[in-house]
């Protein structure tokens, strides 16, 4: 079994980021295309020849670190171990301070903005505390964006499948939809207080959920007993990566 034949057994299974310590290169870009076919889950990969950045450039399912030179410490493990276990929304994926067992690497500003621009990340020292330098995808996109995404399909998905088991019937009518409706409402909601949905100025989550009426569904689901109205809409919690401050010195 190969690695993408792997990758696609398992794929349902509970875990989100994806390692291969030991793969080869061709191995390494199999799965970052698999994974970018589905819009779902992480490749994370150490990155030592910048030459092999380019090729993952249109996958935002895949995480890139640049860290050359460093026999041993492996960049991918650390960051994974340090962020994937905290709430899905509250950090940004950059700054993620004092890894253990790993070095920044030395580098110039200069190198480090090609590395940003060709989608990677590194591990370096600023302001005297060592820390990841961004928190992007291989084609730029934000992690903590993607991330926030996929934890809205997972919960909303789970949510709905234990809404039907939990109860002997849901009706095909308003009780049914309002029943489908809440739960969306509770992913949300919940989604707003982890810091992935954004606020409105009154505190409330910047989202909307939508439902139609039975009579707008088509007579091809109403016969198959599928509900095909129910939508939502959110805005995603962004945050601050820089700040840019401008001053005035008056004399006296």
């Amino acid at each position: 079994m190969t690695i993408v034949e792997a990758l696609e057994k398992y794929f349902d299974k509970s875990w989100h980021f994806c390692l291969l310590p030991d793969a080869i290169a061709s191995e390494r870009l199999a799965v970052s295309n698999a994974l970018q076919a589905h819009k779902f889950k992480f490749l994370v990969l150490k990155i030592e020849d910048k030459a092999e950045l380019a090729q993952y450039a249109l996958n935002s399912r895949t995480i890139l670190y640049y860290h050359p030179g460093k026999d041993g410490e492996e960049l991918d493990a650390a960051i994974v171990g340090d962020a994937a276990s905290l709430t899905v929304g509250s950090i940004t994926w950059k700054f993620r301070k004092n890894l253990s067992g790993i070095t920044p690497i030395d580098i110039s500003a200069d190198e480090l903005k090609s590395i940003h621009a060709a989608g990677a990340n590194a591990y370096v020292l600023k302001a005297g505390v060592p820390q990841t330098s961004e928190g992007l995808t291989a084609n730029g996109s934000y992690i903590d964006f993607l991330h926030g995404q996929d934890w809205v399909k997972a919960n909303m998905e789970s949510g709905l499948q234990q809404m039907l088991a939990d109860n002997d019937k849901v009706p095909s009518n308003s009780v049914g939809i309002d029943m489908g409706v809440a739960v969306l409402q509770n992913v949300l909601t919940q989604a707003t207080t982890n810091g992935i949905v954004d606020k409105n100025t009154d505190g409330t989550g910047a989202f909307t959920v939508s439902s139609k009426s039975m009579d707008e569904i088509p007579d091809s689901d109403k016969a198959k007993r599928i509900y095909s109205g129910l939508s939502f809409e959110y805005y995603p919690e962004g945050a601050f990566h820089e700040l840019k401050v401008s001053g005035t010195v008056v004399n006296s």
